[in-house]
């Protein structure tokens, strides 16, 4: 199952008709905050789903936007934490819908529960990589509406959901002025 994670990723870059639409659609810097369920699957002492709030700041290189990424969250004495970095590709098909996938690596640090149901003594400290996609909508000028589902490898196997809000940290002009 480890080896799946990669052959996702490839196959994902090898369709042209994705590499065709990729784009850095803003100049400025951005700032997200989202919360949704974090899935976990073979995580030492985590076995309960656990509520997450991320922020992430990304900014414009290229045609990727490296996005620096913090996860926390807390749920029947589990304290789950994770850092990320990566690099983030939006594919543009439609000037009200932005499609995007995300490629990086994290370093996780938690608190889990032991044998007894009691949380552990020390924190677990792991490290891995992640990948996600997901779409962003318009909501205003500054403001768009952030949906993501991704996939964490380290520590175990999990799945992540969010939604949540991104806001651009720079002038933004109106791509319907001529109306």
């Amino acid at each position: 199952m480890k080896l799946l994670y990669p052959f996702v990723f490839i196959a994902i870059l090898s369709i042209p008709t994705l590499s065709w639409g990729q784009t850095n659609r803003s100049r400025h810097w951005e700032f997200t905050t989202q919360t949704g369920p974090f899935l976990p699957n073979e995580v030492p002492g985590v076995q309960e789903i656990v509520p997450l709030t991320v922020f992430r700041l990304n900014f414009p290189l290229l045609s990727f936007r490296p996005e620096f990424s913090y996860y926390t969250g807390r749920s029947d004495g589990i304290d789950y934490q994770m850092y990320s970095m990566a690099l983030v590709n939006y594919l543009s098909y439609d000037p009200e819908l932005s499609v995007f996938w995300t490629f990086g690596l994290t370093q996780v640090e938690y608190i889990g529960l032991t044998v007894n149901l009691e949380p552990a003594d020390t924190p677990e400290h792991n490290s891995g990589f992640m990948i996600s996609g997901g779409l962003e909508l318009p909501d205003s000028g500054r403001v768009k509406f952030r949906g993501e589902v991704g996939l964490v490898n380290g520590p175990g196997r999990s799945a992540w959901v969010g939604l949540g809000m991104t806001i651009s940290l720079g002038e933004v002009t109106s791509q319907n002025s001529s109306r």
